[in-house]
C-alpha cells in the first residue's frame, strides 16, 4: 500500500515566526484536508502565541486582569493600540478569534465546506500580521543602515 503525505493548503509559513509557532503554523496547514475544524482551532491558537510574545516582547503586559488571564479578544484589542495594527488587519484578527473559538465549542456550527472555504483567508491574516510586527520592520531597518 502506498500513501502519499498530506497536502496542506498554505505555502511556507512567513519568516519570523518562532519554531514553536512554524510549527503549529505547519500543522494548521497540514491537517487542513481532513480536519478543517481543527485547522480552524490550530490558527488560532497560533493567532494567541503570536500577538502575546509580540506583546510581551515589546514590554506590554499581557498577563491577568482583575484575577483572570487575558483573553484573546483583549489582547487583540491591545495589539491594534499598542503594536500599531491596522484596523483592517483586526478585522482579520477577529475572524480567525471567531472561526477558532466556534470550531472548538460549536463544533457543528459551521459546515467543513464553508471552513475550507474560509482558512486561505484566515491563514493569510496570519501571514499580514507576521508582515507588520517582523517582516516590514526589519526590512526598513536594513534600508536604512549604510
Amino acid at each position: 500500500m502506498m500513501v502519499f503525505p498530506l497536502e496542506g493548503i498554505r505555502h511556507p509559513p512567513q519568516e519570523g515566526l518562532e519554531p514553536g509557532e512554524v510549527e503549529l503554523y505547519e500543522e494548521a496547514a497540514a491537517v487542513e484536508p481532513t480536519s478543517p475544524r481543527a485547522s480552524c482551532a490550530l490558527v488560532r491558537a497560533l493567532l494567541e502565541a503570536l500577538i502575546r510574545c509580540h506583546l510581551e516582547t515589546a514590554g506590554h503586559s499581557i498577563g491577568y486582569e482583575s484575577g483572570k488571564k487575558k483573553n484573546l479578544y483583549d489582547l487583540i484589542e491591545a495589539a491594534v493600540v499598542q503594536l500599531d495594527l491596522s484596523p483592517q488587519l483586526k478585522v482579520g484578527l477577529n475572524a480567525i478569534r471567531q472561526r477558532g473559538n466556534a470550531a472548538v465549542h460549536d463544533p457543528y456550527g459551521l459546515t467543513d465546506d464553508t471552513r475550507t472555504e474560509e482558512l486561505p483567508w484566515l491563514f493569510q491574516a496570519v501571514d499580514e500580521l507576521v508582515d507588520d510586527l517582523h517582516t516590514k520592520p526589519q526590512r526598513w531597518a536594513e534600508m536604512t543602515q549604510p
